[in-house]
Parts: C-alpha cells; structure tokens; sequence
C-alpha cells in the first residue's frame, strides 16, 4: 500500500526488478540521472543483466522541417507527402555534428547545387530563425543514452565528445545551439510540435518564446504513428526506421533492452 505523504505508507524498499533502454553501464557522464552516481563497473558485478527484446529509435524533426527536407532532396512533389518514398534523410555523421553542438546554423546545412537549406526553402516552411533547436531528454533518459552510444561512441569510448546539455535561457542571438531537456517522450514531442506551429498552447513542460523554429530530438519508433503530433521521422543514412530494416540489419538504431535483477535480492514476486 502506498499513499503519498503519508511516512507509515510510504516507505523506502530496495526495487526488485529494473528495466533500461541499455544496459546499466551506459549511464556514466552525460547519461547518469540528476541526483544519482554514474554506474561504475563494479556495480556490474552485483547485478543479473538479462537481454530483454528490441527498441527501435528514431530521429524525429518538426515537420516544416521535414518539408523543406523534402525539397532540397527529393523535389517539390515529395514536399508535405507522407509515404516512405518521399521521406527525406540525415546522415550519422549530420546527427552527431547536431547532438555535439558543432552545427548551430540551419545555413552550415549545404545543399549540392549550392546554397543552403535556410536560404533555399520555401516561406510556407521556413522559420523565423536560422538558429538549430534541439529537443532532447534529460540526463538518465534510455532514449537519450542510446543517442550517444550509437552516434557519439558515447561514453562507450573514452575520447567521443559528450552531447550538448540544456542551454536554459541562452539568448538566440549567441552562436550555440538551442537545446531544451525533456524529462519524457511526451514532453519531447510538445517541444517539437509547439517549436513548429509557433505557439505556446500544446502542454506546460515546454515554454515557446521563439516562435516557428526547426528543431530535432530522438524518439522511439512506435511513436506518432498517426502523424497527430507536427514531426515526422527521418531515414537515417537513406534507411527508414521500420522493424524490416532493423531485421534485415540495415538500419542501426535500435539498442535491446535489458532486465536487471539484484544478485542479494532477488525478486520475491516470482521468478523472471
């Protein structure tokens, strides 16, 4: 029995049972949560970590974004279309440049024939700034440590940059990207939507001062399968994010899940 604030029924008790988008190493550095140590290998030692299924990510970016997207690769009669033939793609490489904070400017995005994607997309779909904004988790998130694994080498490899963490009130005018931490895939999914209609009215986690801006964030591919939010996937590396890539083994983002159970105290709810 539990009841909030009340001490007799609200006591401490060591969990029984855990489960992460990755396993529990990953979350060192950047990925350890607020108010908690990072997981050290020693601590590896005294747990059962179980393999558990398969969680496919994806990168998900307002949808004006999308657009201009479209247009720049696949031509103006892909723009606004939502069939996979028509979705448009970043690169790993352009993933990890935007999560470490080494692209700013939508105007560092080239096109082939020249120019840039700011400049040379359409006023429907072209926000009011250049500046990039990123709606990314906050530390301790699954989907944010999985980010980082697979597109950083983050902290899997001592020398791979972190990701850039939330820049709070930095004004616009500094050149530095704009990143908001979400505590939830909920709250990832307000940032992007109000970031891409320019209001302030979709939720309370996330304050839209800026008006219409192009932004990205990690999300779990089961999500917005409707398209009732304002973003839309990506491919990645020209793949799109669909358990048939995945199993084909075409498409690399996706972690397994684990189940982690504590060696000196095992469940007492029955046997996993």
């Amino acid at each position: 029995t539990f009841t909030a604030g009340n001490p007799a029924f609200s006591n401490s008790k060591i969990p029984d049972f855990g489960v992460s988008d990755v396993d529990p190493l990953q979350f060192r550095g950047d990925n350890t949560p607020a108010g908690f140590a990072e997981v050290p290998e020693a601590d590896l030692d005294k747990l059962n970590v179980t393999p558990a299924a398969t969680q496919i990510f994806g990168m998900a970016v307002t949808q004006k974004l999308r657009n201009a997207l479209q247009q720049a690769q696949l031509g103006n009669a892909c723009v606004g279309k939502e069939s996979l033939a028509c979705m448009p793609s970043l690169s790993s490489a352009q993933i990890a440049s935007i999560f470490t904070g080494k692209i700013t400017s939508w105007r560092q995005f080239k096109l082939p024939a020249g120019g840039n994607l700011f400049d040379n997309t359409s006023a429907a779909n072209k926000p009011g700034s250049d500046r990039l904004h990123i709606c990314r988790r906050t530390c301790g998130s699954g989907t944010g440590a999985q980010l980082t694994v697979k597109f950083l080498g983050y902290p899997c490899n001592s020398v791979a940059s972190a990701p850039v963490t939330d820049t709070g009130a930095t004004p616009e005018s500094i050149d530095t990207a704009q990143v908001h931490a979400m505590s939830s895939s909920g709250t990832v999914s307000e940032c992007l939507t109000e970031l891409d209609k320019g209001v302030d009215t979709i939720g309370t986690s996330f304050s839209n001062t800026y008006g219409v801006r192009w932004a990205v964030g990690a999300q779990g591919a089961e999500l917005n399968n409707t398209n009732t939010s304002d973003w839309r996937f990506v491919k990645i590396d020209g793949i799109e994010p669909t358990l048939d890539k995945v199993a084909r083994g075409k498409y690399k983002d996706w972690v397994e899940l684990t189940f982690q159970t504590n060696k000196s105290h095992p469940p007492t709810c029955g046997r996993i």
